[in-house]
């Protein structure tokens, strides 16, 4: 069954270009590149939720901690740290990079992963 709800793509919300990211030196995600556009529906206000389906392991949480700016190819960007992250992730049709706060995310295991990345970026 398919949904006959009208709706038209427009700008761009989310823009992930090259996303790299390596953890201990490990090279765990290579070459991510993504859009996210805004999707209008006649008669409706919303805002836009997007989530990453894939097998475990696959680096999905990565991935979404790479979009929403907990790690930062301006912040982290020393090869020997803990996180190192290349590429780009931009917002909106300004194309602003992203920064901590931007994006809301919820982790899977949020409290553990929470002080996890507090004691590895200080």
């Amino acid at each position: 069954m398919s949904s006959s709800i009208a709706y038209t793509k427009t700008d761009c919300l989310l823009n992930v270009k090259n996303v790299n990211l390596f953890l201990e030196g490990n090279h765990i995600l290579r070459d991510i590149n993504l859009q996210i556009l805004d999707i209008n529906r006649p008669g409706m206000v919303q805002g836009q939720i997007f989530g990453l389906i894939s097998k475990s392991g696959a680096g999905k949480t990565q991935t979404l901690k790479c979009i929403s700016g907990l790690y930062n190819p301006r912040e982290n960007n020393k090869p020997n740290s803990f996180a190192y992250m290349t590429g780009e992730v931009l917002l909106g049709k300004e194309a602003k990079p992203v920064a901590l706060g931007d994006i809301g995310f919820v982790q899977q295991n949020y409290p553990k992963e929470k002080e996890k990345i507090k004691q590895r970026l200080i």
